[in-house]
């Protein structure tokens, strides 16, 4: 427990101390400087979740970096076990992207900031119109040759089976046209989500080859969650859920 309390203390503690250095490099994206100071905001961010990663004990297994296009649109899209699921991606991709979430975290104080100063945006599940216009500013982001990421199964499975993909999460890369990179992370759950204690674990991460999504039919949109899904349960080996789980 006590190593628990430890590390959320410092985990707040991190994103609390350089808040102040976010928004100001906000400010100065907003007078058009976003080409300048966005890769020293996703330096800070992955530093800060490195720290947080080696604190908790976790030990990452990588493969498949190479995979990640350097430059161009991109939308990573993985399977989501546990919140530390996050942190892993902020440690491991080296190129600004933003998050989608729902509408709810942007309410959360400190975290909420941060997933909008680094570009990400907020999903309105209540609203299809508010959805909408969120998915079109994340494919507007990749449209000009950035990146974001995707959890299509809209929450944590917490263990090793994959939850359905929602198919309406793949509009975000196709609207924009932009290179899929699929993601398996296997073990993420096991930090938090199996026992509500930090704990040390073995996580496996590995990205998988981009998936262009440029002038596809509407056959082959339909057909890329059931793809995507079955390419990332491939790298990592994980079961599906149960029918009706969710």
């Amino acid at each position: 427990m006590l190593k628990t309390i430890v590390f959320f203390f410092f985990f707040w503690v991190g994103m609390a101390f350089f808040l102040p250095v976010g928004l100001i490099a906000y400010l100065l994206r907003l007078l058009g400087l976003g080409t300048f100071i966005s890769p020293g905001l996703c330096a800070i961010a992955r530093f800060w979740a490195r720290m947080a990663i080696l604190g908790a004990g976790v030990r990452l297994k990588v493969e498949g970096e190479e995979n990640i296009p350097a430059s161009g649109g991109v939308c990573f899209i993985g399977n989501h076990q546990g919140d530390f699921d996050i942190l892993i991606a902020l440690a491991l991709i080296r190129r600004p992207f933003g998050f989608t979430a729902k509408r709810e975290a942007a309410y959360v104080p400190i975290a909420g900031m941060w997933v909008k100063l680094l570009g990400g945006v907020f999903i309105d599940r209540g609203s299809p119109r508010k959805s909408f216009r969120a998915i079109e500013a994340g494919a507007r982001k990749m449209r000009e040759g950035g990146a974001m990421i995707i959890f299509p199964e809209g929450t944590r499975s917490r263990g090793r089976e994959m939850l359905p993909f929602k198919p309406g999460a793949f509009k975000l890369a196709t609207m924009a046209g932009a290179a899929i990179v699929p993601v398996a992370i296997d073990g993420s759950w096991k930090v938090w989500e199996e026992s509500m204690r930090i704990r040390g674990a073995d996580i496996v991460v590995r990205f998988g080859k981009p998936v262009p999504t440029e002038g596809l039919t509407i056959e082959a949109r339909r057909a890329l969650p059931a793809a995507i899904k079955a390419e990332i349960m491939g790298m990592a080996k994980l079961p599906a859920a149960a029918e009706g789980k969710a």
